[in-house]
């Protein structure tokens, strides 16, 4: 169910207050409720505006989480997700994998930021977000690189600790 962001974030030039989450990887901003979709492609119009960190079918394993956490004061508050999952997916196994998305309050600026990854297998990573079919950005983790015009949905390798990315 939706929870309260705890402060006016804008994407697009849309004011939301609210998310959802996924343990596979991405948030859904707004006051709707985010449905499953645990197969990944950034160009999809279902849970948008999406945003996606690192999007697959993943897990919590038997010791992960998904967190959140509301940092600093008014007017430069950030929201912070951080999830702490197995890659590749291992619902029987303890985590290795954790990366966040920060959202900030004033600026509108988001980012991804990578922590220890495990090894992907599934070749079926998309990153980045999407607003609707139309209006997304893809990240391709090999290159460093993002697109608003070709949607990458099979990147095969996990960013390296410390890489940042942002909007």
């Amino acid at each position: 169910a939706p929870a309260a962001i705890g402060f006016p974030f804008v994407l697009n030039g849309v004011t939301y207050t609210q998310y959802s989450v996924s343990p596979d990887g991405w948030i859904l901003l707004g006051s709707a409720t985010a449905s499953n979709q645990f197969t990944n492609a950034i160009t999809s119009t279902t849970n948008v505006p999406k945003l996606a960190p690192y999007w697959d079918d993943l897990t919590t394993g038997t010791d992960g989480s998904v967190k959140t956490l509301v940092s600093g004061t008014a007017p430069n508050r950030i929201f912070i997700v951080e999830w702490t999952v197995t890659v590749p997916r291992n619902t029987t196994g303890p985590t290795h994998s954790k990366f966040q998305a920060w959202l900030y309050e004033t600026t509108g600026k988001i980012e991804y930021r990578y922590g220890t990854m495990g090894v992907p297998t599934s070749g079926t990573i998309s990153a980045g977000y999407t607003v609707s079919g139309t209006n997304f950005n893809s990240i391709s983790f090999s290159t460093n690189t993002s697109s608003t015009t070709a949607g990458n949905d099979v990147n095969t390798i996990a960013p390296a600790l410390g890489t940042m990315y942002s909007y």
